[in-house]
């Protein structure tokens, strides 16, 4: 990672998504360690809509979500999430039915 006066391990994390290409495993691992936790509910605060995105690591999966056009999530609540929204061929945000929908579930790490 280029060195970053960043003041927020959030911050970092921004810059590193704008400027794309390759990112090392460890150093996303580490940034993400330092983030503080959220409450389930802050997911499906203003409709709930999240934009996706992927840190080129060189992970096999990162083709999967590139050749289904993905584009993030959708927390309608706590017990209803549509797991994977992409853009249709009209470029409109439509659900993924393949991939199901899914809960959320508050995991506390450390």
């Amino acid at each position: 990672m280029s060195e970053c006066t960043c003041s927020s391990p959030e911050e970092a994390i921004a810059r590193l998504a704008q400027q794309g290409g390759k990112v090392d495993e460890d150093t996303i691992a580490q940034l993400y360690d330092q983030l503080k936790p959220i409450e389930p509910s802050f997911l499906c605060k203003d409709g709930g809509e999240w934009e996706g995105g992927v840190f080129d690591t060189g992970h096999s999966g990162i083709a999967v979500v590139k050749n289904i056009n993905w584009a993030g999530k959708t927390f309608k609540s706590e017990n209803d999430v549509d797991s994977a929204m992409v853009y249709d061929k009209d470029g409109n945000r439509v659900w993924c039915e393949q991939y199901g929908h899914a809960r959320l579930r508050e995991v506390k790490f450390r």
